[in-house]
Formats: C-alpha cells, sequence, structure tokens
C-alpha cells in the first residue's frame, strides 16, 4: 500500500493531537489552584520564539537557514510544550490555567499542522525551500529564491491565506538566496 508523504504527516499530525489533547483532558480534570494563564497572551517562551526568528533572519552567512530554522523553531516549541504540560501536571494549578494550557498545547498542534501544509504546497509550486512563520498578527513566508516577481508573491500570498486563514495583508514573503 503506497500512502503519499503528506497523509503519513498529516496522520501523525492528527494523532498527536488527539494524544496531546487526551493527555491535557486527563490532567485538567486532577487538581485546581495556580495563577491563570491567559490562552491569547504570548507566553514568555513566545518571546523567546521571536527573539530567535529576528536572529535566524538577520544571520546572512548562515549555510542552510531553513534547517537551522526547522531546528530551532522545533526547541522553542519543545520548551512551550513542557512549560505547558508543566502547568497541567501541577497539584496547584487552576482549572482555569489547565483549560488554558490546554488549549494553548491545541493552537501549537494546529500551527505545526498548518506552517507543514503550506510550506508542502509552496514547494510543490517548484521553489526548493521555504519556512512559514505563525505568528499572532501575522505570517511570514521566507522562501529561497534570489527575487519574486509581484505575480508570484500575489500566487503565494493566496496559497498561504487559504491554508493558514490569514487575510493577504497580514503576510509577509521574503526572498533569501542560499
Amino acid at each position: 500500500m503506497i500512502i503519499s508523504w503528506n497523509k503519513k504527516v498529516k496522520s501523525r499530525l492528527y494523532i498527536s493531537a488527539a494524544v496531546i489533547l487526551l493527555l491535557s483532558a486527563i490532567y485538567a480534570f486532577s487538581n485546581d489552584n495556580q495563577d491563570m494563564i491567559d490562552a491569547n497572551s504570548p507566553a514568555p517562551v513566545q518571546q523567546e520564539a521571536d527573539d530567535g526568528i529576528e536572529k535566524l533572519l538577520s544571520e546572512q552567512e548562515a549555510d542552510n537557514f531553513f534547517a537551522e530554522y526547522r531546528m530551532e523553531r522545533e526547541r522553542i516549541r519543545s520548551k512551550e510544550v513542557e512549560t505547558l504540560k508543566d502547568v497541567i501536571n501541577q497539584g496547584s494549578s487552576s482549572q482555569e490555567a489547565k483549560d488554558a494550557a490546554a488549549l494553548r498545547l491545541v493552537k501549537i498542534s494546529e500551527d505545526i499542522e498548518k506552517e507543514m501544509k503550506t510550506e508542502s504546497l509552496i514547494k510543490s509550486q517548484g521553489y526548493e525551500d521555504c519556512a512559514v512563520i505563525i505568528q499572532a498578527e501575522t505570517t511570514t513566508v521566507v522562501i529561497l529564491a534570489p527575487a519574486l516577481r509581484v505575480d508570484q508573491e500575489e500566487e503565494i500570498k493566496k496559497m498561504v491565506s487559504r491554508s493558514v486563514q490569514c487575510s493577504d495583508e497580514s503576510i509577509c514573503i521574503i526572498a533569501r538566496e542560499k
């Protein structure tokens, strides 16, 4: 049986999201009493993520920006997931804090799926590599290309807006050479 790479990735993401949601639900019903976490406010790790993105974008000498960015993104997300799981697992956490942490875990899973799907769509259009960065207000797309024509940018914006479900105005496209 031949299964395409996209279906495997999608299946794994759904399974991962379901496991995270299940674990979150289990821990959400255990204990109460920690300061509430606002699900819409960025966690301290988010500031580190933003700093890491700016650092990577400013390093013009990097031989493989895309591989380095993906590793950094995974490292930062792992830290954030660990922090959220700690909130869920702490006996002193309030139910509201646990619920907010569980919602944030689901949001992280959704963002991972959207980024991977969008990156695959862009690569399917013939671009060698790209990185999609979903943030609260904007979505940034870094594409391995010496330059992009206006019509190419518009086509990419349409794909990204459909995939990420955001407006064209909130999408920033950066062409980057090797």
